[in-house]
């Protein structure tokens, strides 16, 4: 749920905050392809697995959100489908921080049950862009079903993304 806050505020600031230099801007980017690979549950010796996943972010955006849908798969056969918005908020000409946020689908597999199959994903992304456009962050996300099931321990995600332009903003 802090994430959800962290992102309500910076959509508070408005796109006066996401303005950027040249034609792709932090608030007008490329859609993107990313690659992910880390550790799933990272804070839980119980159900700690690898995962790997990728995501697509659209070019296009609603007010100052970019589309994004994705998937990841953990080494216990569990994985998770989702589709949501994204928002980008530069913090100088090269580093920048990503909020998303993400309803899906979720399958426990061999891994850890999180109460039902639909899971909100929310992430906090620290990146670097170069000047190729690709880019190279570190991305904490939580699963959770925000208590619509009995059950909701959630679990906490790290991973390493690296982004890599597809397409012209």
């Amino acid at each position: 749920m802090r994430l959800v806050f962290a992102a309500v505020l910076l959509l508070a600031t408005g796109p006066a905050a996401l303005a950027g230099e040249g034609t792709t801007t932090a608030s007008n980017p490329p859609a993107t392809v990313g690659l992910m690979a880390g550790v799933f549950d990272f804070t839980d010796d119980t159900y700690r697995a690898g995962e790997v996943g990728a995501q697509y972010r659209g070019s296009g955006r609603w007010w100052v959100l970019h589309p994004m849908a994705g998937g990841m798969v953990t080494t216990e056969g569990s994985f998770n489908l989702y589709a949501g918005f994204g928002i980008d908020v530069p913090l100088g000409r090269r580093l920048l921080v990503r909020v998303s946020f993400a309803p899906g689908y979720y399958h426990e597999g061999g891994g850890k049950p999180l109460g039902q199959a639909l899971e909100f994903r929310s992430s906090f992304e620290l990146g670097w862009r170069f000047r190729d456009g690709w880019r190279l962050g570190l991305e904490g996300y939580h699963l959770s079903n925000a208590d619509l099931a009995a059950h909701n321990p959630g679990e906490g995600s790290l991973v390493l993304a690296l982004t890599i332009p597809v397409g012209s903003p």
